[in-house]
């Protein structure tokens, strides 16, 4: 670090570079200005249309830094390639200027070359853009700027350490590449690896990957939007981390030896170290992607990891080719790589063995969570909540209460029956599979978070069927729940809506009633018994969100009060449909309403392959009368009454499959 605060800038040697170079800087400028400021320019002349929330200069600022990230990368060649000759470099040691000034000079003469055209160009775009009233004004655009010259240099700074243990100018440019996509090689391999083999492991979002390539967190301070981690943060955090690199480099330049010119690595640790550590990543990512095609969940199986093996034996070999440029030492590259498949291999088993080091067993106490998210696509795979797409938030103390006691139960029947979890099989059909996804994250005290993703037997879920049913989570998926709810269209059809009743009661007092009636389902299986015939269809609307209540025996409070508060029957004549069955493959169930329902996707449960639509009239329609139910919960083969209202004058436009027993 000394050595990088005691170098001095030659200003000289920048002159005579300015020289030397300023073509590169006039065409890194024009090709620059084609990605912001020309196109501002020509999309005002073709549109006379301005908005201030106009998002075209922000994607312009977004493919401008793009095209910079790839100059940043490259512009250290252009100075630094003094040291991939012995004539060259013998030529510039043997100047009066020290090697940790000449180091300092190229670097910050390499950020010139960036940051000119850059500044250039980001500034004319944003002041062509004040001007034509294209977008307002803004503070941000400045410290957006200094974000990204920032990112560039912490961009730069990893070229020069490839260059710094380097002695030709193609493995240089290989192994920039090599560091420019480990860190996707390795987030890639960490979720493929964890997520197929750690039970619970929930699958990131990627906003880690800013912290580990300087390219991602380009993308991350440009568009700071909906990101985990603040522009801020990541622009100090490779501030910080360039800075290291850069003591690291001059460090190495400093003890790096003239006469290992024009070889292929002056830092022979460098080399095995990062082929070692690729090839590791790579393997691991290759094990988990073919046990995921092959369907295997045995990290050990031969099935899994024979094939990985070999291919990543080949990409070792190459490498060590390319180092040598020869193919002798096979035997000693070959022993090489049986060293790291056996540490790599080990490593791994072991994180699978324990389960992630405990991971999986890990429940957080209660007085730390704050608030807990029950993803919608575990809803959506519960029988009360199929179609839903909703988030469960639960904040209240007995809420947080009640679900870490339940997390906490999983894992110790898990801990004694290893069968009530499973790993995630994306050959199960729909429906098919004994265990149903239970997503979820906890927001802890400290401000971190804790997801977990596991596959749970259903037989393990009732106590989530009471907490989906108390007044907090009630109300943030079926707004019938909500005091003082009132929609803006409501319709009681009977069970083949072919007529319509006349509603005397209140609606408010059906929502209580309703939610009561929920509230006295103790279970799954009480839920999903045969509720009868199905009495009522209830549709209501609030705004643009359609609703729809199935009303059988399972429900007697809200029969009651419909039987009690329903006048005449209107007829009604919609489209009607049936649908047959076509082979012997089980149509999915479908949706218990109870979560809400969109207009338009009826149809989509209802695959052309395994079943024959024919029209019905009304009349046909209704000798189904006694044959339809609420909810279908099992894997047997049925008919389908399905019925829509396009085209037709009713209040509220939908599309409902109802099953038909």
């Amino acid at each position: 670090m000394k050595l990088l605060f005691t170098s001095r800038i030659n200003f000289d040697l920048i002159g005579f570079h300015a020289k030397r170079l300023k073509a590169f800087m006039t065409v890194f400028t024009i090709l620059l200005l084609t990605t912001f400021p020309l196109p501002i320019f020509i999309n005002w002349l073709n549109s006379s249309a301005t908005s201030t929330l106009n998002p075209f200069p922000q994607f312009l600022v977004s493919l401008l830094a793009t095209v910079t990230v790839f100059i940043s990368a490259i512009s250290p060649f252009l100075f630094f390639n003094y040291l991939f000759s012995s004539k060259s470099v013998n030529i510039y040691h043997s100047l009066p200027v020290r090697r940790r000034d000449l180091y300092i000079t190229y670097l910050f003469a390499s950020l010139m070359m960036v940051v000119i055209p850059f500044t250039i160009t980001y500034g004319l775009g944003y002041i062509l853009s004040y001007i034509l009233n294209i977008i307002p004004m803004s503070i941000e655009h400045l410290f957006i700027y200094a974000r990204l010259v920032i990112i560039f240099a912490a961009i730069m700074s990893m070229t020069i350490f490839v260059i710094m243990n380097t002695g030709t100018l193609s493995d240089a440019i290989i192994y920039t590449v090599i560091l420019s996509i480990a860190p996707y090689i390795a987030y890639t391999a960490v979720q493929f690896f964890a997520g197929r083999f750690i039970l619970g492991f929930a699958s990131g979002s990627g906003e880690m990957l800013a912290l580990f390539s300087p390219h991602i967190a380009t993308f991350h301070v440009t568009n700071s939007l909906g990101v985990e981690y603040s522009p801020t943060i990541i622009s100090s955090y490779w501030l910080i981390l360039g800075i290291i690199i850069n003591a690291v480099s001059i460090y190495l330049y400093q003890i790096r030896k003239s006469e290992k010119t024009e070889q292929p690595f002056t830092n022979r640790v460098f080399f095995s170290l990062i082929t070692s550590l690729f090839t590791a990543l790579l393997l691991v990512g290759l094990i988990a992607f073919w046990a995921i095609l092959t369907n295997v969940n045995h990290f050990l199986s031969p099935f899994v990891i024979i094939l990985p093996i070999l291919l990543c034996y080949v990409i070792y070999v190459l490498l060590n080719i390319i180092k040598n440029r020869s193919t002798r030492n096979i035997r000693e590259i070959t022993r090489n790589y049986g060293i790291v498949v056996l540490v790599t291999i080990v490593t791994c088993a072991f994180i699978f063995i324990s389960n992630g080091y405990g991971f999986t067993t890990r429940v957080p106490h209660v007085e730390n969570v704050e608030r807990i998210k029950i993803s919608g696509s575990t809803v959506a795979q519960l029988p009360f909540g199929e179609g839903s797409t909703k988030d469960i938030f639960i904040t209240s103390d007995q809420g947080i209460n009640n679900f870490v006691a339940f997390h906490q139960s999983i894992v110790n029947d898990f801990e004694k029956d290893a069968s009530v979890l499973s790993y995630s099989d994306i050959f199960t059909e729909p429906g098919q599979s004994p265990y149903a996804l239970l997503k979820f994250s906890y927001n802890l005290d400290n401000g971190s978070q804790m997801n977990r993703e596991f596959f749970v037997r259903k037989d393990k879920l009732d106590p989530l069927f009471s907490m989906m049913h108390t007044s907090e989570t009630l109300i943030q998926i079926n707004p019938l729940s909500r005091p003082r709810f009132n929609p803006t269209a409501m319709q009681i059809f009977n069970n083949t809506l072919t007529a319509e009743h006349e509603f005397t009661g209140n609606f408010a007092e059906l929502g209580t009633i309703y939610t009561n009636d929920l509230r006295n389902i103790d279970s799954i299986q009480d839920y999903t018994q045969d509720g009868g015939k199905l009495e009522y269809i209830v549709m209501y609307q609030k705004n643009a969100e359609i609703y729809q209540l199935n009303v059988d025996q399972r429900f007697p409070g809200t029969l009651a009060y419909l039987n009690a508060n329903t006048g005449k029957k209107t007829d009604v004549n919609l489209n009607y449909f049936l649908a047959k069955p076509k082979t012997d493959i089980v149509i999915p169930r479908f949706f218990n309403p109870e979560y809400g329902f969109m207009s338009t996707n009826a149809l989509s449960f209802l695959n052309y392959d395994t079943v024959t639509l024919s029209n019905l009239s009304r009349a046909e329609a209704l000798t189904y009368e006694t044959a339809v139910t609420a909810a279908d919960y099992t894997n047997e083969l049925h008919n389908i009454l399905y019925v829509e209202s396009i085209g037709q004058d009713t209040l509220i436009p939908f599309s409902i499959a109802i099953p038909l027993k």
